[in-house]
């Protein structure tokens, strides 16, 4: 061979085939040693570098870092760019060298200078990251696309990843990240078919494929890729592709630890030693927040409450004094939403420990399975604060300021917020800030409001973001500055704070600050606007009426401001007022009714426009009450005026429209007449007057009135009220709604010859109910009769028939079909484990809370987002549906994540 004469490009070459397993020659990174070697002493450049990355990491002999930096610096004096990256990453690390960021920095820039990629992307993940200088998003944008450009694949990867998280001043675009993650994985890089792979599993701008996850992730192990190995370890593990393969799994791990992975090999050294409950509640349900957590282990994110609940029920039992299980245990059936056994695992370990006192506040304050008491909450505040909660002062001290269940007092909050700030508490810093920066209780001080808003942001808190943007738009007490003002937007933005993606989206649009960038701007604020945010719906409407993003777009506008208005906003129904009352004529007021406030049920309905879901009545009333006056015989002009008269809370105009109607003969209004006494509408409440109404309705032929007034009775005999005849007429009512085709009616009377609520029980019955219902894709007679097939309660047991009905029932809607299948997934019961699947529903079921609530009152755990009424999973938790209620007829008042940018480089090609 050319190698054993001695050419010195050739043991390069045979170096990197050997490190690789390419070209026909099989993987040995100790033989890669001795051919970079042997080409480092004639002299090669890359083999000088390749043989330091070696030595750095431990890669084919021992670990030597002393000798890693020597080699690095011969080939710095060579003024070999790979080389100069490659120290830079050592200070970066600190391997062989003391941690220096900002000499890691400059090595970096010297290479970048060299026109190395490697060392470009390097300087565009310091810049994201903070390291050397400030965090600046743009510029690290810059350094990825500059290194892109060079065909760097981390480049191209790093850009893809702006685009997953939607961070650096770019909106979340899936379709756009999966580009450039494609681009990398063509130039081989291995994080990028690690992102590539868990989009995938995760159908995340793709069709969910485990099969082609496990495709790219062995891809990716191939270029010795140590975190795809452990990917694999824990999918086989986990029986993510199959049947679970413990040696499979071990097979990885070993390939990673001759990487030097840390993180395998601990893995290995644990993986055939039994877990003790105490060691898998830790690994199930640490909270990062807990004081009494030891450093060691680490914090869980993302609980699965299903595996999490037992293994810290066991080590609560097992170590009844360590209050760290209690909390964990707690952190686990909040998770699964399940507050009063929460409550009551927490309470006993709240004399001790802060962050149960934190939670036993929470309860209090935001009524979670517990009455709402604020100066019960202030008091467990104030105990888990005087513990060392800094999130429980934070609380405290937002009551104090805000006069939330509290005296308002000013002097209060300060010295509590002070208290939290003195320890570099992120929100309370900056709510301190905003004191100072208006002026509320203290003297208005821009300097100081500037100081606390920068140690709140260092902290990420991202309100303080938003507010030092503004602070250098504005020029408030500093000199105006709109690159900053960038830059702390896009940190903001970065964070999901819809605020900073609108104001930097104005920006991106006027171009101050930097370049103008429209295609951005509207990513933006329609990322905003996906979250529900009323001002960028209404900023993006107005920006496509004015042709801001290119030519006008009227129709998408009007979309804009219509749901901005179903959320409530005033601007955005002034607009649409104003534009209704270019409709003059009697013809286009009854369109704009018909469109505004079309009814389902009515049978009059006008079939032009769908029925509207929801109404705003500041739009609908003026134009039908035009329509109303011009075609009195139309009478479904009448009932739409009613409707939007009850959702303008305008409940005396509603009753009169209504009676007019009725007496003319619509069954619908006749209804709502019903529907006013029953519930008290600006009139006393009256049951015999409303009885009286529905089953004047009914007889003229309204479903919904026989529904209500079969509840009326049913009630009744809840009651005990005469159980007997008004179980009869119950069921006479029920039976003649579900007759008409109503499945509400089906499932009451499913559910009561399950339970013998008004008919005896009787399965049978029970089941040809919740089959009739099912057939109406009812989510809760769905979900219900899976429930029967899981249980085999009036079915033959058949978990396969339920999993396919339980799917159903969940795309129909059915909240507790949810958590049903995720058992089935979970425990692989009628079909193969699914623990994805399952995640995914267990996550997607959750309600939130609102935003500002959950801003405001923090739990500590998972950002104080906390979700109500139901409970987690596990064998007992399985859910049937629940009872309906009465109906107006029409709508009444009723990661996994692609890890971050690494800086770090495969090998060198010589």
């Amino acid at each position: 061979m050319t190698a054993d004469k001695g050419s010195a490009y050739a043991n390069g070459e045979m170096g990197f085939l050997s490190f690789r397993g390419w070209g026909g020659v099989q993987k040995d990174y100790a033989q890669a040693r001795r051919w970079f070697e042997k080409a480092a002493a004639m002299g090669v450049k890359m083999s000088i570098s390749n043989l330091a990355y070696m030595h750095a990491h431990g890669i084919g002999g021992p670990r030597d870092p002393e000798k890693a930096v020597a080699l690095y610096n011969r080939g710095v004096a060579l003024d070999h760019s790979a080389s100069i990256t490659g120290l830079g990453d050592l200070h970066d690390l600190g391997i062989g060298v003391p941690k220096d960021f900002a000499r890691a920095k400059a090595l970096h820039q010297q290479a970048a200078a060299l026109d190395d990629p490697d060392a470009m992307n390097a300087l565009g993940f310091f810049a994201q990251h903070g390291k050397g200088g400030p965090i600046d998003f743009e510029e690290a944008r810059r350094w990825f696309e500059q290194a892109a450009a060079n065909e760097s694949a981390a480049g191209m990867y790093n850009l893809g990843y702006l685009y997953y998280a939607g961070t650096g001043g770019v909106p979340r675009d899936y379709k756009v990240a999966r580009e450039w993650f494609e681009r990398a994985a063509k130039l081989k890089h291995p994080p990028a078919y690690i992102a590539l792979g868990l989009m995938y599993q995760n159908a995340m701008g793709v069709e969910k494929d485990t099969a082609k996850k496990k495709e790219l992730l062995e891809e990716a192990a191939t270029h010795d890729d140590t975190t795809a190995m452990r990917f694999l370890a824990e999918d086989y593990v986990e029986g993510l592709y199959g049947a679970p393969d413990r040696e499979k799994a071990r097979k990885w791990l070993e390939r990673a630890v001759e990487l030097d992975d840390e993180a395998a090999r601990e893995a290995l050294a644990n993986f055939d030693r039994k877990e003790t409950s105490a060691e898998a509640c830790d690994r199930l349900a640490a909270v990062r927040e807990d004081k009494l957590r030891p450093e060691k282990i680490k914090p869980v994110d993302n609980v699965d409450a299903a595996k999490a609940i037992p293994a810290c029920q066991k080590a609560v039992a097992e170590n009844p004094s360590n209050p760290r299980y209690a909390n964990q245990l707690g952190y686990a059936l909040i998770t699964g939403d399940r507050y009063a056994d929460a409550m009551k695992a927490m309470l006993p370990a709240a004399q001790k420990s802060p962050y149960a006192a934190l939670w036993i506040g929470n309860f209090h304050k935001r009524g979670l399975d517990t009455p709402v008491n604020a100066k019960e909450a202030a008091k467990w505040y104030e105990k888990a604060g005087a513990m060392g909660s800094l999130s429980a002062q934070f609380n405290l001290g937002l009551m104090h300021k805000q006069g939330d269940g509290l005296p308002q007092d000013y002097a209060k909050a300060k010295a509590i917020f002070e208290k939290a700030a003195a320890q570099n508490e992120p929100s309370s810093l900056t709510e301190l800030g905003s004191m100072y920066y208006s002026g509320a209780g203290v003297t208005s001080d821009p300097a100081k409001a500037r100081a606390l808003y920068e140690k709140g942001a260092a902290g990420g808190n991202k309100v303080a973001m938003y507010q030092l943007g503004e602070i250098y738009r504005t020029g408030y007490g500093v000199a105006k500055d709109e690159r900053l003002a960038r830059l702390w937007y896009g940190r903001g933005a970065s964070e999901g704070e819809t605020t900073s993606m609108r104001a930097l989206a104005q920006l991106y649009i006027s171009g101050a600050g930097g370049e103008k960038e429209l295609e951005k701007a509207e990513g933006l604020l329609l990322q905003a606007a996906s979250a529900d945010d009323k001002t960028a719906m209404n900023q993006l409407a107005q920006a496509y009426l004015a042709g801001a993003f290119g030519e006008a777009k009227p129709e998408e506008a009007r979309k804009w401001y219509e749901k901005s208005a179903a959320l409530g906003d005033a601007t955005a129904k002034r607009w649409l007022a104003a534009e209704g009352s270019r409709a003059a004529s009697p013809e286009q007021q009854a369109d704009a009714c018909d469109r505004l406030a079309g009814i389902e049920e009515d049978p009059l309905h006008a079939v032009k426009y769908a029925p509207a879901k929801r109404v705003e009545p500041d739009e609908a009333i003026p134009v039908c009450e035009g329509a109303a006056a011009a075609f009195p015989d139309m009478l479904r002009y009448q009932n739409q005026l009613g409707r939007a008269y009850v959702a303008a809370n305008r409940y005396f105009d509603a009753l009169r429209v209504y009676r007019a109607a009725a007496d003319k003969g619509s069954a619908h209004a006749t209804l709502w007449v019903g529907n006013i006494y029953d519930r008290g509408l600006g009139v006393p409440k009256d049951e015999a007057e409303s009885a009286r109404w529905y089953e004047k309705a009914a007889t003229q032929g309204s479903i919904t009135a026989m529904y209500n007034l079969a509840i009326s009775h049913s009630d009744r005999v809840s009651a005990g009220v005469e159980k007997e005849k008004n179980g009869a007429a119950a069921q006479k009512w029920f039976e003649a709604a579900a007759g008409l085709g109503m499945p509400d009616a089906m499932y009451m009377l499913a559910k009561s010859y399950e339970r013998g609520n008004f008919t005896p029980k009787d399965r049978d019955k029970q089941i040809a109910w919740l089959k009739k219902a099912a057939d109406f894709a009812f989510p809760d007679a769905l979900n219900d009769l899976g429930y029967a097939y899981i249980s085999g309660e009036g079915l033959p047991k058949d978990e396969k028939k339920a999993r396919e009905i339980l799917r159903k029932a969940v795309d129909a809607g059915a909240v507790s079909a949810r958590q049903n299948l995720a058992h089935l997934y979970l425990f692989g019961l009628g079909g193969p484990v699914d623990k994805a699947a399952a995640k995914k529903l267990a996550r997607t079921g959750r309600r939130r809370q609102p935003h500002r609530l959950a801003r405001l009152l923090r739990a500590g755990a998972g950002g104080g987002h906390v979700r109500q009424g139901r409970q987690g999973g596990g064998a007992h938790a399985l859910r049937q549906g629940r009872r309906s209620r009465r109906r107006e007829g029409q709508e009444a008042p009723r990661r996994t994540e692609v890890d971050a940018p690494v800086s770090c480089r495969a090998l060198p090609r010589a």
